[in-house]
């Protein structure tokens, strides 16, 4: 196979992790909200707290990846972090509290936050140099997917099946996400022994720090807009127009 070829069996695989688990993220990110008032008659801001533990225990998550993929390779963290957001999704058919949700929120955060770090790691080492910008657009590709097919499907279920059948539903894309995952067979690569009392590198890195900010800034607004979408519609009853509006 020539070095050059973008479209191989890894790059395919890990764009359908990232596809179908992001489906799940946007899934439940513009249903909860709406869940939290409707089935347990929560105010506005305790629903908005379904987007603010995931999302703060993504970005907990984060800063940890980098040592532990030195460590324990890409392949073992990857397969680590889609158990735990498999798991998590699993879980909430299990329980009916708006405390242990948020407790299983916090968790699939972690999940996916992990998730999210690796995917772009893989997928950075896996293209070709001389194809990165095409081969980085297709697997943003997968997440612009991911975003526009998740909110619909949420939606549908929640509106058509009921609250159970959309975690389920959301549950099965985490599972396909997983053997996606276990599917992928990386190269080997070399592990960073560290001995004791040996700096490591910074935390943060000064020079991303500009467009971090940026995309924290552009991530606040829709992530807002998206969550409470829902919950405005259902205020103005305009329930039966959920899913078409969105």
């Amino acid at each position: 196979m020539s070095k050059n070829t973008l479209w191989t069996k890894n790059f395919i695989f890990i764009s359908a992790v990232n596809f179908f688990f992001i489906v799940t993220y946007f899934a439940l990110l513009v249903t909860l909200p709406t869940v939290a008032i409707t089935h347990f008659g929560s105010t506005s801001a305790v629903a908005g707290l379904f987007t603010t533990v995931y999302i703060g225990a993504a970005i907990i998550i984060r800063p940890f990846m980098g040592p532990w993929i030195e460590s324990y390779g890409k392949r073992f963290m990857l397969i680590v972090s889609l158990v735990l957001f498999t798991t998590a999704s699993i879980l909430y058919s299990f329980f009916d509290s708006i405390v242990l949700l948020l407790v299983i929120r916090f968790i699939h955060g972690f999940g996916f936050g992990m998730a999210t770090t690796i995917t772009v790691v893989i997928i950075a080492d896996i293209v070709p140099e001389s194809r990165k910008g095409e081969g980085m657009g297709y697997f943003i590709l997968s997440t612009n997917l991911g975003m526009v097919i998740g909110p619909f499907i949420g939606l549908t279920i929640l509106d058509g099946f009921g609250l159970y059948v959309l975690f389920w539903a959301c549950a099965f894309c985490s599972l396909i996400s997983f053997l996606f995952g276990l599917m992928a067979h990386l190269p080997e690569e070399n592990l960073v022994k560290r001995s004791p009392g040996e700096k490591r590198a910074p935390l943060f890195e000064k020079s991303a720090l500009r467009i971090s900010f940026t995309g924290a800034f552009f991530g606040t607004a829709y992530a807002s807009v998206l969550s409470f979408m829902a919950v405005l519609l259902l205020k103005r009853g305009w329930e039966r127009n959920l899913v078409t509006f969105l």
